[in-house]
């Protein structure tokens, strides 16, 4: 997250100044590759296994950052040379980038308690849902706050068949332009919870199927509960509340 905020210009975290914004850049990087260089020593002693299971993580995590980044630019070039633009695209950023941590800490977890590989295998699984269901919420709530930048890649992605006056405008804004978000969303013609709801439930609904797989234990409560409480609690900050 410290890195996430400096690439996207995050001045705020959870209510707080982000770090780089309060300490600067080079502080906010150097913090950062402590943390993660930390991580990796303690996550070593719990075996090579998990530790190899973190490193694939984190590789996703780059590629999905790194499209992210550049999405911006391949959607403006898509808009002048394709009708519409596949919404997989949007889910292919996010699965990477926010649902393999998701994804790596469930696994890893299971391999921390000795768990057999089908099931190591099904809380990856499990992991990545919870992820994207909780990156749907947080792009929703960045909607509602009018920022375009990553969460916008959605209405971006489905008003790119429309008018023409639209596909200009986010041509415009894909490329660098100064168009104010309310200048773009004006002309959408686009229900955005009309997707965005039913997607996170839906992400939801797949994290608690997946937990009805694994046997029965004290923790299995727990693990049907938390899909629905980190999604509720981040749209929680949006202002924004949906029966999941």
């Amino acid at each position: 997250m410290i890195l996430d905020d400096i690439f996207d210009g995050d001045k705020m975290r959870r209510g707080k100044e982000s770090l780089w914004v309060a300490e600067g850049i080079g502080n906010a990087v150097l913090t950062a590759h402590h943390v993660i260089t930390s991580a990796l020593d303690t996550i070593l002693n719990r075996g090579t296994d998990v530790l190899q299971s973190v490193i694939s993580g984190w590789s996703k995590a780059v590629e999905g950052e790194k499209k992210d980044l550049g999405i911006m630019k391949k959607i403006g070039e898509e808009i002048v040379t394709k009708p519409s633009i596949p919404e997989e695209a949007y889910f292919d950023v996010i699965s990477k980038k926010t649902a393999s941590f998701f994804a790596t800490a469930a696994k890893g977890g299971a391999q921390v308690a000795g768990a057999d590989g089908d099931i190591v295998k099904t809380m990856e699984e499990y992991g990545e849902a919870c992820g994207i269901a909780y990156q749907l919420s947080d792009d929703l709530v960045d909607i509602g706050k009018g920022k375009l930048e990553g969460a916008m890649i959605l209405p971006i992605i489905v008003a790119s068949s429309g008018e023409k006056v639209v596909r200009d405008k986010l041509l415009s804004f894909a490329l660098g332009g100064t168009l104010k978000p309310s200048e773009i969303l004006s002309d959408m013609d686009i229900n955005i919870k009309g997707f965005f709801v039913p997607a996170i439930k839906k992400y939801v609904k797949k994290a608690q199927d997946i937990v009805e797989t694994i046997p029965d234990s004290d923790y299995k409560k727990l693990l049907q509960e938390y899909p629905v409480y980190i999604t509720k609690e981040m749209l929680k900050e949006g202002g924004i509340r949906i029966k999941i």
